[in-house]
C-alpha cells in the first residue's frame, strides 16, 4: 500500500534562473525542493527531513515525480516536461528537465509540480507517523539545536531554523535575497512582542497554538504580516466565534485595517445585537471618536436591521 501527496512550487520567468525554494510538510516530515537553471535546463533536488527513524523507510522505493506546468494569464496549458526524481543520498532526491522552449516568456509563468508515492512501511499507523512528525519538529523548536537564525525582539532571542521559516513567504524572501538578514542571520523585529513571535513560530514548527485564546488578535496581525495564510486562518476562524464584550472594539478596528471582511461582519453583528451593553460604553464612544467611518458602517447596518 502506498501513500500518495502532491505540492506545488510557482514562479515567473524572470525569477527562473535565479533558483526557488519551497516545501511541504506532512505526515512523513518537512519536504523541501531547490531549483535552479532555466526553461530550457530545469534542474533541483528534493529532500525530506525525516519525523522518524530513517531506517523504517526504504528510501530507494519512493517515486517521486515533477512536472513542469507553463501557464500564461493564470491559464494553464500542457505539461512541458516531466521526469521521475532519482535518489541520491541521505534522502536527497535529483532531477532535470530538458526541453527547449520559444517564444516571448514576458507574460508566462511555471508550476513546478511534485507528485510523491511513498510505500508505507509502518504499519499504516497514520496517528504513530503524525505524532512522530510532531514530536521531531516539537524537539526542534524548543531545543534550539543546530538553528541558524536569531530573531531578536524585547531584547530577547529565539533561535529558530531558516528551513522551517521559510512557510512564511515574507521570511523566504528576506533570506534567498540580499537582504542584511540574509548575511548576518539575525532578525530583528520591534513591532510585535516576543511571546507572539514564539507562539507564531511555533505554529510554523508544528502547527498548534496553545495560546490561541490570549493572543489570538496579535496572532492574527503577526501571521498577516509575514503572510503565514494557515495561521491568518486559524486565528480568524476562532475570533468569529469568540467576540465578546471585551474584545468586540479590538477585533472590528484590526480586521478593518487588514481587511478581513467576514471577521469584521462577524464584530459588526455582533455589536448589532449587544448594542444596548455597548452604545453606553466608553469603548463604543472611543471607538465612534477614532474610527469615525467604521463606526458609521456599524449605525448604518444597525439601521437596516432594525428599519429605522
Amino acid at each position: 500500500m502506498n501513500d500518495k501527496f502532491k505540492f506545488f512550487l510557482s514562479f515567473n520567468q524572470s525569477k527562473l534562473g535565479l533558483g526557488k525554494f519551497g516545501n511541504f510538510k506532512n505526515d512523513y516530515g518537512l519536504w523541501f525542493i531547490r531549483t535552479n537553471g532555466n526553461p530550457q535546463s530545469f534542474t533541483g533536488t528534493i529532500g525530506l527531513d525525516p519525523a522518524f527513524d530513517k531506517n523504517l523507510v526504504d528510501w530507494k522505493q519512493i517515486e517521486i515525480n515533477v512536472r513542469l506546468i507553463k501557464s500564461a494569464f493564470n491559464r494553464h496549458s500542457d505539461t512541458i516536461a516531466s521526469v521521475t526524481a532519482r535518489y541520491l543520498e541521505k534522502n536527497i532526491f535529483k532531477f532535470g528537465l530538458t526541453k527547449s522552449m520559444t517564444g516571448d516568456l514576458t507574460q508566462i509563468n511555471f508550476s513546478c509540480i511534485v507528485e510523491i508515492n511513498m510505500p508505507i512501511i509502518l504499519n499504516n499507523k497514520k496517528n504513530s507517523k503524525r505524532d512522530g512528525a510532531k514530536n521531531h519538529l516539537k524537539s526542534m523548536f524548543e531545543s534550539g539545536n543546530d538553528a541558524d537564525i536569531t530573531i531578536m525582539s524585547e531584547g530577547k532571542e529565539l533561535k529558530v531554523h531558516n528551513f522551517i521559516l521559510k512557510r512564511s513567504e515574507v521570511f523566504s524572501k528576506m533570506f534567498s535575497g540580499e537582504m542584511k538578514e540574509s548575511r548576518n542571520r539575525i532578525v530583528v523585529i520591534e513591532d510585535i512582542k516576543h511571546e507572539v513571535i514564539v507562539e507564531m513560530c511555533r505554529y510554523l514548527y508544528y502547527d498548534e497554538i496553545p495560546k490561541i485564546k490570549s493572543l489570538a488578535l496579535p496572532l492574527l496581525v503577526a501571521a498577516s504580516k509575514y503572510l503565514i495564510d494557515d495561521l491568518v486562518e486559524e486565528c480568524e476562524d476562532f475570533l468569529m466565534t469568540n467576540i465578546t464584550l471585551d474584545n468586540y472594539h479590538e477585533v472590528i478596528v484590526i480586521a478593518d485595517q487588514l481587511n478581513k471582511e467576514k471577521l469584521r461582519e462577524a464584530a459588526i453583528d455582533y455589536i448589532i445585537t449587544n448594542c444596548k451593553s455597548i452604545f453606553p460604553s466608553t469603548a463604543w464612544k472611543e471607538l465612534k471618536t477614532s474610527h469615525v467611518q467604521l463606526a458609521l458602517t456599524v449605525m448604518e447596518k444597525f439601521m437596516l436591521t432594525f428599519q429605522l
